[in-house]
């Protein structure tokens, strides 16, 4: 017996005399023992060694994630591929069933008329004869040949159609319908062209009578009780802002809202006045107001400019139309103070003067007037500065105090008729 055997046979005994799970913990061991000589060497390294290290665990895990993914991206591949494969046969399978089922069709309506024909020949009392076609007749004909009484003689003349005037029933029906639909085409024709004469002279008589400028009718937001127009046409953005603080200092009239409304002037080609109101759009960019461009695109064409006139002032308010409330609201809460300098910024007036400098991001607070949520900055005084609410999901008021958002809401609240 030789030192190999013995040992194997030791081993076997030892392995008998600890147990089935010797084995295991005998692997267990060797697994913490490597264990512990990494942690140790890991503890051993320096800061450049572990770096190395790090590094070189960083790439060796980069490789196996691309292999892996590589791996991952060529079995979908494959498996797209035996799709698109299998979906290619389904598809030339059902093609192929398809053309033998019509050639399969052919064939069987080829052989009933077949078998169809074979049964007349078969027939006494029924003579076949071959298909007449053009060319037989016309070789027949030039031969002499002897035509039934079925049969078209080629050399007859066409028979000529004569007809009497004035006598509808002699025409055929075609040239009859011709005609009818020739005069139904003209009759029409008269008629638009006579309603297009009587328009083009009544607008003509309208022009030439209408000498006097009209305002058009205005569509307020809420009742106003007074109602003042300016024009502004090419007006300097300064010009105009003067004079919407003009018409503000002109106003005298205690608890009165006045709805200040903008419009065009332009003469037409017969010298007349036309007259038309300004959108919202085209009055920010005459006034060059600097509203963002992130509210006005949520921002509807129609808007109001008031002014409330109380305690021997007159103070300024908007009304704009809303498209996206959520978008408007969302905004307008993240960007309160500059939304309210920017609003107020063309109209710099002596109400509003001290307006600037005062206003801070943080300086607003939430508060209910006539049961309608605001918000509202004021100044170490407890003095208002301004103030906004969105009166439903469709109008935005801006303001200068309660008074105005207070009489404003009254008004808003009545009934139209």
């Amino acid at each position: 017996m030789d030192e190999k055997e013995i040992q194997e046979k030791r081993q076997q005994a030892r392995l008998a005399m600890a147990g089935a799970g010797f084995t295991e913990r005998q692997e267990l061991k060797e697994a913490d023992l490597v264990k512990r000589r990494q942690e140790a060497m890991i503890a051993m390294e320096s800061s450049e060694q572990r770096m190395k290290r790090e590094e070189k665990e960083r790439l060796i895990h980069q490789r196996e994630e691309g292999r892996r993914l590589i791996i991952e991206e060529k079995e979908r591949h494959a498996e797209d591929r035996k799709l698109r494969q299998a979906r290619e046969e389904e598809q030339d399978r059902l093609t192929k069933n398809r053309l033998e089922m019509e050639r399969l069709r052919r064939q069987e309506r080829f052989q009933a008329k077949k078998d169809l024909i074979e049964e007349l020949k078969q027939e006494k009392n029924i003579s076949v004869s071959p298909i007449r076609t053009l060319s037989g007749d016309m070789l027949r004909n030039n031969q002499g040949g002897i035509m039934t009484s079925d049969s078209t003689n080629y050399r007859q003349a066409p028979e000529k159609i004569t007809y009497r005037a004035g006598l509808e029933e002699n025409l055929p029906a075609e040239n009859r319908s011709r005609k009818k639909l020739l005069f139904l085409t003209i009759f029409v024709l008269l008629i638009v062209s006579a309603s297009f004469t009587a328009f083009f002279l009544r607008q003509n008589k309208t022009v030439s009578t209408n000498t006097e400028i009209k305002l058009p009718a205005v569509t307020a937001f809420i009742f106003t009780e007074k109602t003042n127009f300016f024009a502004i046409d090419d007006l300097p953005p300064l010009t105009i802002a003067n004079t919407i603080n003009a018409f503000l200092n002109s106003l005298s009239d205690n608890n009165t809202i006045a709805n200040l409304q903008p419009y065009l002037t332009a003469s037409t080609s017969d010298g007349q006045s036309k007259v038309s109101l300004v959108g919202l759009n085209d009055f920010i960019k005459r006034l060059r107001w600097s509203l963002p461009e992130e509210l006005t695109r949520d921002l509807g064409d129609q808007f109001m400019i008031g002014s409330y006139a109380h305690e021997n002032q007159n103070k300024l308010f908007f009304i704009f139309k809303i498209k996206e409330y959520e978008y408007a609201r969302s905004w307008i809460l993240n960007n309160e103070a500059d939304f309210i300098l920017k609003t107020f910024s063309p109209f710099r007036s002596e109400a509003t003067i001290n307006l600037f400098g005062e206003v801070k991001k943080d300086g607003f607070i939430d508060t209910a007037i006539k049961n309608k949520d605001l918000r509202v900055v004021k100044n170490q005084g407890g003095e208002t500065l301004a103030l906004y609410a969105f009166l439903d999901t469709k109008t935005l008021l801006v303001a200068l105090d309660e008074a105005t958002f207070s009489r404003v809401i009254d008004a808003f609240n009545t009934s139209r008729p």
